[in-house]
């Protein structure tokens, strides 16, 4: 689940510096934005991880491949099925990680 972490943890940090560069942060109903984003953590941090293992499970053809150099890795069938299951989550959660990012930096007027 490494390739599902990393770009989880850069959303998370993301996230965190687009509402920390907000240039008009709304003070109304913090308590309701702080549960939004408390909801927002634990999906992204275990529920999303866990439903992508389950797909994992789908996507490959058996637990562990041994090889020279890596050592035991895991595998996936070599197949388009596994394409939307598994590999590209990756893809995604970096887009959505580098679209919070980039909110961050509109937020300290380095872009227009």
């Amino acid at each position: 689940m490494f390739a599902i972490g990393v770009p989880g943890a850069a959303i998370g940090i993301c996230r965190f510096l687009a509402d920390a560069t907000n240039p008009d942060p709304a003070q109304k109903d913090l308590k309701h934005g702080r549960l939004r984003r408390n909801l927002i953590d634990f999906f992204l941090g275990v529920l999303f991880p866990i439903m992508l293992q389950g797909l994992k499970f789908l996507a490959e053809f058996s637990r562990y491949h041994i090889r020279g150099v890596n050592g035991c890795v895991g595998t996936i069938y070599n197949a388009w099925p596994s394409l939307p299951l598994y590999v590209l989550w990756t893809t995604i959660l970096c887009l959505v990680a580098a679209v919070y990012s980039c909110t961050s930096l509109r937020g300290n007027r380095l872009i227009a």
